[in-house]
């Protein structure tokens, strides 16, 4: 089964290519991204962040990616989702707080905006939503906080408390450049905790993450090896 994925960054590529090889097991899956490009060395080529997200959510590209895969998982984070452009919710809903269900429901409609109806009623079966709350780090910290139930449930200042969790001679992950060596021993550190029978619970401490296992979950379902 091959899968390509539309991620804000390599470190998304790499947490959620981590999180779909260890959910199917030994099942042969092949992940990788269609955005950003990135190099041999792991070296993320292209730009990315959510605009480019965005950008490549469209018909042209959807077709492109599932020619040659049968998966398209598209991630993007609701940190900024009120800024221009994006704008999922507004700038009062941001700043008042919304309930995940609605956010979700809002950002994946954002992500659907440029591609047609008809495209989508076609494929929609093949498209699976990672709609990170706030950031893909807050999926991370069930991992490392077993006995502090805020913390494990958090969805904001994700880095901050991932790093605080990670010993200092180990790695941490800047905010700003989260591909340095630095972070990428800090994601690797914290991922070698993440198993297949602790997928389901950890999980459940964000409803990105619930969301995105139900959809693994449907997927799973219809491989009859498993």
């Amino acid at each position: 089964m091959n899968i390509a994925l539309i991620c804000e960054g390599v470190s998304e590529v790499n947490v959620l290519k981590h999180i779909v090889e260890r959910f199917f097991g030994d099942f042969d899956v092949s992940v990788h991204a269609f955005q950003p490009t990135i190099e041999e060395n792991g070296k993320q080529e292209t730009f990315g962040g959510w605009y480019e997200v965005l950008s490549h959510c469209n018909d042209e590209n959807v077709k492109n990616a599932l020619a040659t895969n049968d998966y398209l998982i598209i991630q993007i984070d609701t940190d900024t989702c009120h800024k221009p452009n994006y704008e999922a919710i507004s700038e009062e809903e941001k700043r008042k707080g919304i309930e995940f269900e609605t956010l979700y429901e809002r950002v994946v409609d954002r992500l659907l905006r440029n591609i047609s109806q008809e495209l989508y009623a076609e494929v929609k079966n093949k498209i699976l939503f990672a709609v990170c709350i706030d950031e893909i780090e807050c999926w991370l910290l069930p991992l490392c906080y077993e006995n502090d139930k805020n913390k494990r449930c958090a969805t904001n200042n994700c880095v901050f408390k991932l790093n605080e969790a990670i010993p200092k001679e180990v790695g941490q992950i800047p905010e700003t450049q989260k591909n340095s060596d630095s972070a990428k021993k800090a994601y690797r550190f914290v991922l070698k905790k993440m198993k297949q029978k602790n997928i389901p619970a950890i999980a459940q401490y964000n409803y990105g993450f619930k969301k995105f296992i139900e959809q693994l979950d449907v997927v799973k379902a219809t491989l009859p090896s498993l």
